[in-house]
């Protein structure tokens, strides 16, 4: 079974990549600015969800 932090990560690290390889693709955002989309949509925001979820469950 998977663990809820798991499926989180899992969904956002999908959709960062997604908006990571949409930015490539269509826009001539600088370099920084696309590595930077992809770090926050891929770990920080995930980190926030499960800290806020985990909050929610105490």
């Amino acid at each position: 079974m998977v663990a809820r932090e798991n499926k989180v990560f899992y969904v956002f690290g999908a959709s960062a990549l997604v908006i990571f390889l949409a930015l490539v693709g269509f826009t001539e955002y600088p370099s920084w600015v696309k590595t930077a989309v992809l770090f926050v949509v891929g770990i920080f925001v995930p980190l926030l969800v499960n800290d806020f979820l985990d909050g929610r469950e105490s």
